[in-house]
């Protein structure tokens, strides 16, 4: 719910300070700057991915910084990869901890593309897990010049490094600094490259986290309510907008009167029929319509009020027609395997079995209203979104604020969950 009832005021510092959004940041200039290990520590720009400082961070107080490359949008990720990295460095999954993700930051996190097809751990995870081996290797190496020992007599447990009857702490070796160490077989782009020396990575014989059943770490401030959300943030002199949408449901794939691949056209707007509230504006952009307003309820009471003629266009099925409609629809017939000759093999069958089977669609999407909170200033400006691709954000607000990306340094974050935490 969102609102006047549940609006939670937020200096822009202190907006900047909370966890869990999506943040898309941008400045004039700066933006094109370069580095290795100092990339991990470039505002709006994406850390060089051959770096271990671009993916992990030890600190001096024996916990790990990670900065996964794939963001949480509700399916655990970012659970699983804290299990991959407590794994290869021999740390205590809790000791792990995410910072919220900025790409205006100090230390934006590596991009590799968007959250789609369900593939975060498939490809956030192996470039995560050799880096922590990386790190690992690199941690030793430092412990047995302190310790005096070999680095195939040394033993690690709970970031805890012994041999030689000493022993001595990550932090104690690291803790602040920066690695300056190579993801030996990774590019800068995140591809494997061929190396001679990667580090090795554990043997699954040797696992004692990767498999376990770990609680997902994104849960339990939803559940409690101890998240903010995106839509219960006010931060001062802001705008509360709503868009206008025609009613019912149009079918997506419907032609314009002029022909476009759109499913609605706007003809026409009577501003007059709100001017009875107070302080609000209409903001017209091609086919988007959208209203602006000093309180929030008074921009849904104008988004609900507004009088704006649309385009006819077809329309969905019900729902009582749903499986119908779809066997109607056009299809796209590819072959992905053809083998064999289906009509002998039924025809040879002991026994055939016929049945259909039909289930409901499971949507995709956030837990309550999609929100956004746009900061813009004549140098820049600071997106809060939830969404799927970070960095990708950058050209949507490039296009919208006609700024291009080159000029304004455009940098984004990823949400921990796809209902969105304010930051």
């Amino acid at each position: 719910m969102t609102g006047l009832m549940h609006e939670k005021e937020f200096s822009r510092k202190t907006l900047i300070k909370g966890g869990g959004a999506l943040v898309v940041g941008f400045s004039l200039g700066g933006g094109a700057l370069a580095g290795k290990a100092s990339a991990a520590n470039t505002p709006n720009v994406p850390p060089d991915q051959t770096q271990v400082d671009s993916w992990l961070s030890i600190n001096a107080d024996n916990t790990v910084s990670m900065y996964p490359g794939k963001y949480e949008f509700g399916q655990g990720t970012w659970t699983g990869y804290r299990q991959l990295v407590a794994e290869e460095l021999d740390v205590p999954v809790t000791s792990i901890v995410i910072p919220q993700w900025d790409s205006g930051s100090a230390h934006p996190f590596p991009n590799l593309g968007a959250n789609t097809g369900s593939n975060g751990t498939a490809l956030g995870g192996p470039p995560l897990r050799q880096a922590a081996a990386e790190a690992r290797r690199a941690l030793l190496g430092l412990a047995s010049t302190q310790l005096g020992v070999p680095v195939g007599s040394l033993t690690v447990t709970d970031g805890l490094v012994s041999g030689g009857g000493r022993s001595v702490k990550y932090g104690d070796l690291l803790g602040g600094k920066l690695f300056n160490t190579t993801v030996a077989g990774l590019s800068a782009s995140g591809t494997g490259v061929a190396n001679a020396n990667p580090a090795p990575l554990k043997a699954v014989s040797h696992y004692k986290v990767v498999g376990t059943r770990v609680p997902r770490f994104d849960i339990p401030n939803q559940v409690t309510g101890k998240s903010v959300f995106v839509q219960n943030v006010l931060v001062p002199g802001m705008l509360h907008g709503r868009v206008v949408r025609p009613r019912g449901q149009a079918n997506v794939m419907a032609l314009s009167p002029q022909g476009g691949p759109s499913s609605y056209t706007l003809l026409s707007v009577d501003q007059s029929s709100i001017k009875h509230l107070p302080n609000v504006q209409v903001v017209q952009k091609g086919n988007f319509l959208g209203v602006v307003a000093p309180h929030e309820y008074d921009a849904i009471q104008a988004a609900a009020q507004l009088k704006v003629t649309w385009s006819q266009s077809d329309t969905l099925p019900g729902s009582g027609n749903l499986f119908g409609a779809l066997r109607n629809l056009p299809s796209r017939d590819a072959w992905i395997l053809n083998y064999g000759n289906v009509d002998t093999a039924i025809a040879s069958a002991a026994k055939v079995l016929t049945a259909t089977y039909e289930f409901p669609f499971q949507m995709h999407g956030p837990i309550g209203p999609p929100a956004a909170i746009a900061d813009i200033r004549p140098d820049g400006g600071t997106v809060f979104v939830g969404g799927q691709d970070s960095w990708g954000f950058r050209a949507a607000v490039a296009l919208v604020t006609a700024c291009p990306r080159t000029a304004c340094g455009w940098s984004t974050s990823a949400s921990r969950a796809r209902s969105t935490p304010a930051r």
